[in-house]
């Protein structure tokens, strides 16, 4: 069982050392990564640079840090953009729905005046913009 175990621990650090031949290329082919925004990739080096060199695992730390901290960072970026794109929907949606409610309302304005204007009035609420104040004025 021993045997088994120390194959399979010498695999993986032939697997997490392949392509490099010493610390500082892992660490290079880490950084490079990094810069191309191949996160796991970076990781992966990062962790075979240890390998090489078990005596430089702050270094090594400090990088998958860096890593994370950036993949926390764009996580934050695309919250912040989701929360965007739905307070823009919410304009749009109600500005779609009060330009709806001005054409209905000047549809039935010869007809019945009175529900022409209470629907006017809803659309003011929807989006109180001066394109939709003048068409409810004009009604």
């Amino acid at each position: 069982m021993s045997r088994i175990l120390s194959f399979l621990f010498c695999m993986f650090l032939f697997v997490a050392a392949k392509g490099q031949s010493s610390y500082a290329e892992a660490i290079k082919q880490g950084d490079d990564a990094f810069n191309r925004q191949q996160y796991k990739i970076a990781i992966n080096k990062y962790f075979a640079a240890e390998a090489f060199d078990p005596t430089k695992k702050d270094v090594v730390k400090a990088k998958v840090n860096r890593v994370f901290d950036r993949i926390d960072a764009l996580r934050k970026e695309a919250e912040a953009a989701k929360k965007e794109a739905e307070a823009q929907k919410e304009i749009v949606t109600n500005s779609s729905e009060a330009f709806r409610l001005i054409i209905l309302a000047r549809q039935i304005a010869d007809d019945d005046p009175t529900i022409a204007l209470r629907i006017a009035n809803v659309a003011i609420q929807k989006k109180s913009d001066p394109i939709i104040v003048k068409e409810a004025q004009k009604i």
